[in-house]
């Protein structure tokens, strides 16, 4: 056996600049530019600031270009964005039409199939958050319906006593859940494959009923996120089950349609006012009541201004905000105490010496007579509820 080589050489690796990457963003930017758009200078100038390094061979130098130009695209497109000429975000949604069939991105995913999502049977609330959004005025679309029972040929959705349960939702911090029903499966017939009583049945027929996406629309439009975190969480939800109950969906899109203007601000916080007014029902404190009611007066005398001026809606949502927290504080403690009663009570029932009934029974007789006191302090009622913990 015989081997042999020779003629080694050694060579160093070379980072080459991406100036292709470079050239494509100045396309890209040139053809969004309009002389008489929001912000068309300062775009203008990013493009000629990216040109300047079309020629250069330092990596560094021109993907710092690179990105930067992406940048300014990216603030021009949010500064230009309206109802009307919408920027399409929805790359920001992970798996938003689940091409892979696979719930990657996803809370409390359902059952994923044919590039569907579907519930059967069973209630739900699947979602995920998105970053890095700038605030404004968004629109949440997606494709879905909901079978309240075992299929009835429509004779409900007909007779218009149908309810649909299930709901598209988006919400960002500090704003109310913004919420839109599904479809009903009876919306649209369906005769092919699939089909029972000329209506979906099975997930491999709405994937070919969905292919058309104006088909079981939701349009989900005007919610307002004026974060300073960016953060938005989207998603599908139900609190509903029943024999037969179907839900299925797909096809997640979102919009940003621009700044929100005074007339979204208004109705953001006509919305946040509707929850503050829902927190009066519920077991809390008086001063929390209190709290509420304050909050609710103030911005109803802000919205009695035409048209409201912008700070005083901000300052108004903020208060009303601060409300709800507290009254979800007190809520909270009321329940904790409750749950403290519930469970003593059961207690109660495995004793067997006169002596531990009675102090048990005198603790609980103190702690009901806590949870019927909505002039306590919360330091008083999170007492109660540990001193009657403490005693079982």
């Amino acid at each position: 056996n015989r081997f042999g080589f020779d003629d080694f050489m050694l060579y160093e690796a070379v980072e080459v600049a991406n100036n292709i990457a470079l050239e494509q963003a100045i396309a890209s930017a040139e053809s969004i530019y309009d002389v008489q758009a929001t912000g068309a200078a300062e775009l203008l100038a990013a493009i000629n600031s990216a040109k300047s390094f079309l020629e250069s061979t330092v990596p560094a130098d021109v993907e710092k270009a690179t990105n930067d130009l992406k940048a300014a695209i990216l603030t021009y497109q949010y500064a230009n964005a309206s109802p009307a000429k919408p920027l399409d975000l929805t790359y920001k949604i992970t798996n938003p039409t689940f091409a892979d069939n696979t719930s990657t991105g996803w809370t409390n995913a359902g059952t994923v199939n044919y590039r569907l999502v579907e519930f059967y049977q069973k209630t739900f609330d699947m979602y995920q958050e998105i970053s890095n959004l700038p605030a404004g005025v968004y629109r949440l679309k997606a494709q879905g319906y909901e079978r309240p029972k075992s299929n009835d040929g429509g004779a409900a959705y007909r007779a218009k006593t149908e309810t649909i349960y299930a709901r598209l939702y988006a919400k960002a911090k500090d704003y109310s859940d913004v919420l839109l029903p599904f479809n009903s499966l009876y919306k649209h017939t369906y005769s092919g494959t699939g089909s029972v009583n000329g209506y979906l049945n099975t997930m491999s027929a709405s994937e070919t009923m969905l292919a058309n996406t104006s088909n079981m629309s939701i349009p989900l439009k005007g919610f307002v996120s004026r974060n300073a975190d960016g953060k938005l969480v989207i998603g599908a939800k139900s609190e509903f089950k029943q024999t037969g109950y179907w839900v299925l969906f797909d096809n997640f899109r979102l919009e940003y349609l621009g700044q929100a203007s005074v007339e979204d601000m208004a109705k953001a916080l006509n919305r946040r006012i509707a929850d503050a007014q829902t927190m009066l029902s519920a077991h809390i404190q008086n001063s929390a009541i209190a709290g509420l009611n304050s909050a609710i007066s103030f911005a109803s005398s802000v919205l009695a201004v035409n048209p409201p001026l912008e700070a005083d809606l901000i300052a108004a949502k903020d208060s009303v905000n601060a409300a709800i927290k507290l009254a979800d504080t007190s809520l909270k403690a009321y329940v904790a105490l409750q749950k403290a009663i519930d469970q003593a009570k059961q207690i109660l029932t495995f004793l067997d010496k006169a002596d531990e009934i009675t102090r048990l029974e005198n603790a609980i007789q103190v702690a009901e007579q806590a949870y019927e006191n909505r002039d306590l302090t919360l330091t008083q009622i999170n007492t109660a509820t540990t001193t009657l913990n403490t005693t079982t």
